[in-house]
């Protein structure tokens, strides 16, 4: 498992982008919060940590202000796209124009999901 986890730092330290799917960052995630602490503390080429969550309100700003350096929060570096997973993919949903607006995903990305207890998305 320790190798799994060095390469996850390993991919965020050199990550432009983010995208972070259907993710409600619950306080108990330790992890999460250790993945992007070890990650980003030496990342410079960090452009943006992108959140696909429907909730877009208050208590999810304030999960991400708790995670996240203060110079990432407040700007355009860390969007919360207020839809759902399959309305961002979705290419009649308009999943090609976010992902365009979104400067098209590179291969450099490093996406997380969010699977439940049973192990499905």
């Amino acid at each position: 498992l320790q190798e799994v986890w060095d390469t996850a730092v390993k991919a965020v330290k050199t990550a432009t982008r983010i995208i972070v799917i259907g993710f409600s960052m619950p306080q108990t995630d330790v992890h999460f919060k250790y993945l992007m602490a070890a990650g980003l503390q030496d990342n410079v080429s960090l452009r943006q940590i992108a959140f696909v969550n429907q909730d877009s309100g208050p208590v999810t700003k304030s999960k991400i202000n708790d995670t996240f350096r203060k110079d990432y929060v407040g700007t355009d570096r860390i969007p919360i796209l207020a839809t759902n997973v399959a309305d961002f993919l979705s290419i009649g949903g308009g999943g090609a124009n976010r992902i365009d607006e979104f400067n098209r995903v590179l291969a450099k990305d490093l996406i997380f999901r969010d699977y439940g207890h049973d192990g499905h998305e």
